[in-house]
């Protein structure tokens, strides 16, 4: 474990910390290599709370510093958590309307559902794999290894089994670690649910057909299913109070462009929350805001997905996160739940 050199955790009145998964892996954890991050404010909110932090699909926690830093600055203790994202929920699901419930459930839980069978022959079984355990073993070595001194007691996120004690966490996730974070918000209770373009799966998109992945392929036991916009099963009405969304109305996400996403009409099937239409440097407001402006600062032929939360979108003209003040907000409003 060491300090973090991201640049902009450098200014941040809090302390970051980068942990190998290898570090608390004990052999049966993929992808050991990938990082995580902790930091501890320096004026911890009451509580206190936990910001824990997915990133989106195929994506480094450290691509988001700038959000972590600035969760850290309104006083929560943060985890960025490396967990199984390297596969979407189109490639696993595609669209079988029940399937996604059961992923998620296997990712957030560790319950075998099935899926990535090949690598639990391999020796990585889905509970040592899911984000409750890897979670688990993280705040343990964090506590054991007295990051801060051994001033804070990291277990009290802890609940008597050594799952995540939800009430006292805010879940945020960009794109599939947003997609996450909805179903822990419906499911597990948390404070709240902060998403980055997302929540946004549908069932557009083919069904899978690698069953080294994934039960749900056409030769499978669970039928077969064709393309079609409606939304997965487990989106329902009435579970949306606690949701707070940031995303891009020229993000593919968003358009529907994408296979498989469509953020308007998952948000829509969850009701409840009123879209404002958001131009950079204004005030926001509500729990549903779509950002308009133009410009888009990162790369790749969707830039748009990856504005509203990653660090590339880059500073403004006072050398702070573009996106800081929406997500301020976002932070502040969390803690008034």
């Amino acid at each position: 474990m060491k300090r973090a050199a991201a640049l902009l955790f450098l200014a941040s009145p809090a302390f970051a910390f980068t942990v190998p998964t290898s570090d608390f892996s004990q052999g049966k954890i993929k992808n050991p290599d990938q990082l995580n991050i902790a930091l501890v404010p320096a004026s911890p909110a009451a509580g206190p709370k936990l910001l824990l932090f997915l990133p989106g699909t195929g994506a480094a926690v450290e691509r988001y510093s700038g959000f972590l830093n600035e969760a850290a600055q309104n006083g929560y203790y943060v985890i960025g958590l490396a967990c199984r994202n390297d596969k979407a929920h189109s490639a696993l699901c595609g669209c079988m309307a029940a399937c996604m419930d059961a992923m998620e459930e296997q990712n957030v839980t560790g319950v075998d559902n099935g899926f990535y069978s090949g690598d639990k022959a391999q020796g990585f079984p889905p509970q040592d794999n899911s984000i409750e355990h890897r979670f688990n073993r993280l705040i343990h070595h964090l506590e054991n290894h007295n990051i801060d001194g051994g001033h804070f007691k990291w277990t009290q996120f802890l609940d008597a089994d050594g799952r995540p004690r939800w009430a006292r966490i805010v879940v945020a996730g960009h794109s599939g670690g947003g997609n996450a974070a909805t179903w822990i918000l419906k499911n597990k209770k948390p404070i709240a649910a902060l998403t980055f373009s997302s929540p946004n799966a549908t069932l557009l998109a083919d069904q899978p057909t690698d069953a080294s992945l994934t039960p749900w392929t056409a030769a499978g036991a669970h039928g077969r299913c064709t393309r079609n916009g409606l939304v997965p099963d487990w989106i329902t009405r009435g579970f949306g109070a606690h949701l707070i969304v940031y995303d891009d109305a020229r993000d593919h996400a968003y358009t529907a462009e994408w296979a498989g996403r469509n953020i308007p009409a998952v948000i829509g099937a969850i009701g409840g929350l009123t879209e404002l239409k958001f131009t950079d440097g204004g005030t926001p407001s509500g729990r549903w805001i779509t950002r308009v402006t133009d410009t888009a600062h990162c790369d790749g032929d969707n830039p748009h997905h990856g504005e509203p939360v990653s660090d590339c979108a880059g500073l403004d003209a006072g050398g702070r996160p573009r996106h800081h003040g929406v997500w301020d907000y976002m932070l502040k409003t969390a803690q008034t739940f």
